[in-house]
């Protein structure tokens, strides 16, 4: 009962202040290696992963402990500390672009790597009439403005973390501004990378899009990669993303990057919702600090421990 009213009297501060802003930290939030892959046989390991398979659940997914973080309820409105809305992103018109590889074929939301300058960039667009995929025809079939709702949901989170510090932290990529393509660049992407846009008539409703940074060697994180410092770097940066007033959306190792200096790295923002949103409150983001912890240390580094693919991922 102790521990519970400390992480509530914490929640009602969270996200102003991070979870490792507190002194003494909460008792396992952060998990210790306590040496036991090193002890594990071979034959461990291999009945566990058998077991694990058949319920597709993985044993050893309480080996770290549960979770510190109880879950908030929304039965009462704590009202945010100093909460000002931030400026909106700045708006680039894009002269001269080379068109270097398409980052996510067959992908839902079309991504470029470009080159500015020299400099290489990505460029992450959001067409509102059109796409190439099964998945996105079927999805604007249920929702004609999904593609809209993504861009403006991103390029809100996105206002927030660059105002608030996450850009310039380095836990999250920064962003350079929004981008309206011309129609001459939309037909130089289409056909060069033979995406089959058909293009709006008018040029008020042409793909809109984000230029952000790009860490060409980086690697998302999976069973294969994770580690104990990993997942406190990705748990302390998720802190800093919620410092900016930001629920990311969608906990998943697609959307954390490990980069060859170690740095974790949350990407991918288009179903985030930002405290500008009024319906996000601070039990939201608390839960999602929670979730972050669940995913790191009740499945990422169990089922890494015994190689297990979870149906989850």
């Amino acid at each position: 009962m102790i521990l519970t009213q400390t992480a509530m009297r914490m929640m009602r501060y969270y996200p102003e202040r991070s979870l490792f802003e507190w002194e003494p930290l909460l008792e396992n939030l952060i998990p210790e290696d306590a040496g036991e892959i090193a002890l594990d046989t071979p034959e461990f390991r291999r009945e566990a992963l058998i077991q694990a398979s058949k319920i597709s659940w993985n044993p050893l997914c309480y080996w770290l402990g549960t979770r510190p973080l109880p879950k908030a309820e929304k039965d009462e409105d704590i009202p945010w500390q100093t909460y000002v809305a931030p400026p909106p992103l700045p708006e680039i018109k894009l002269e001269d672009i080379v068109l270097v590889r398409d980052m996510n074929p067959g992908g839902n939301t079309p991504l470029f790597e470009v080159k500015i300058g020299g400099v290489s960039r990505l460029l992450k667009v959001f067409m509102s009439l059109t796409s190439p995929s099964w998945y996105n025809a079927y999805a604007r079939e249920l929702d004609p403005k999904l593609s809209l709702r993504l861009y403006h949901a991103e390029k809100e989170a996105y206002a927030h973390l660059r105002h608030f510090g996450a850009c310039e932290s380095g836990v999250v990529p920064n962003c350079y501004g929004t981008v309206q393509l011309s129609r001459q660049q939309a037909i130089d992407i289409s056909r060069q990378f033979s995406m089959g846009w058909d293009l709006p008539v008018d040029d008020e409703n042409l793909p809109y899009a984000l230029l952000l940074e790009h860490f060409p060697d980086a690697i998302q994180v999976s069973i294969y990669n994770v580690t104990f410092p990993v997942a406190e770097r990705a748990l302390r940066a998720l802190c800093t993303v919620h410092k900016s007033y930001v629920q990311h959306g969608d906990i998943n190792g697609r959307n954390v990057l490990v980069l060859p200096d170690d740095r974790v790295v949350w990407i991918d923002f288009d179903h985030a919702k930002s405290a500008s949103d009024p319906t996000l409150c601070r039990q939201d983001i608390w839960n999602e600090i929670r979730e972050g912890w669940g995913y790191f240390y009740q499945l990422l580094l169990p089922d890494a421990r015994i190689g297990f693919i979870s149906p989850l991922y």
